[in-house]
């Protein structure tokens, strides 16, 4: 009788993954269908369909580490097209981060950096794409003249580069962040982060670029390289503080409670005996209160003692 339920789970298993399968090339046929429409001259309405297949195929089928990349490449050349330079941008640091081995992804980061030098007007951001470029894809120099010209440039080190930037936020003159500088940083380190994972100062860089970012209030930017910097550098030693703040963000600034509940209750699962242990136990006790609502427990407290 066993055997008999095994084979029909197995079996089971077996159609369940033939009719996977099956959706998946359909999917990628019904892709390939639109790509000879739009090649043989779309209308912008028939581009950005096939943009939406890509990026449904991407989200539908995350485990296609072949495919993925190359869609993912291929919506933002439409998207650059069609003059969405943002999302263009959005879709090739998608591909370049979660894709990073594909041999599609040096043509990632060159059309990344056309898309800051010649679109965006970021030079600080398109100089430093080109200057990790030349670090981590060397085959790249003997191809591309602007990876050629960055080499012989005479620029310092992006590290150098950008810690001149940081000190550089707090002018002498206001003792206020300077925005602008602060959004180069924090560009800055994103970009190079993207393009030189494997960067020995990468993950210090992308702490400071998350503090920055909360300083100015771009809360939902922090919240993004804090999860970059505790899910790709998890031995990082600022990583059980990254967790915190990123709960203190949710909780104090975002107002999104729960998931702020999570991350206190993940963070002190994990590092019990933190310096910052106790300031989570305290904030997650008293989640959600006022400051009348925290004084008063304490009013309270007191009384019965």
């Amino acid at each position: 009788m066993k055997t008999i339920s095994y084979l029909f789970c197995a079996c089971i298993w077996v159609v369940g993954l033939s009719a996977c399968q099956g959706e998946q090339q359909h999917a990628q046929s019904e892709i390939s269908r639109q790509e000879a429409v739009v090649e043989n001259g779309g209308d912008p309405e028939t581009v950005n369909t096939l943009v939406q297949q890509y990026l449904a195929y991407t989200t539908n089928y995350p485990e296609d580490s072949e495919a993925n990349p190359r869609y993912l490449y291929r919506a933002a050349a439409l998207q650059y097209r069609l003059n969405n330079y943002d999302a263009a941008r959005n879709n090739l640091e998608k591909a370049i981060r979660e894709y990073y081995d594909n041999e599609n992804t040096p043509n990632s980061v060159l059309l990344l950096e056309d898309i800051y030098q010649d679109k965006l007007k970021d030079r600080m951001a398109s100089s430093i794409i080109m200057q990790a470029a030349a670090e981590s894809f060397p085959e790249l120099a003997n191809h591309q003249e602007k990876v050629a010209s960055i080499q012989n440039s005479g620029l310092a080190p992006v590290a150098q580069r950008l810690d001149a930037v940081a000190r550089a936020m707090y002018p002498d003159t206001t003792g206020r962040i300077d925005l602008r500088r602060a959004n180069d940083f924090i560009t800055g380190a994103s970009v190079y982060a993207l393009i030189s994972p494997d960067g020995d100062q990468v993950p210090e860089l992308l702490y400071k670029a998350a503090e920055t970012a909360r300083t100015v209030q771009a809360f939902t930017k922090t919240i993004e390289l804090y999860d970059w910097l505790i899910d790709h550098y998890p031995d990082f030693e600022k990583v059980p503080q990254a967790m915190f703040l990123k709960g203190f963000t949710l909780d104090n600034d975002l107002r999104r409670l729960e998931e702020a509940r999570a991350i206190y209750e993940d963070f002190l699962a994990t590092y019990p005996q933190d310096d910052f242990a106790d300031d989570a136990r305290f904030l997650l006790d008293n989640l959600g209160k006022t400051d009348e609502e925290i004084i008063q427990s304490f009013d309270g407290t007191q009384a019965e003692q």
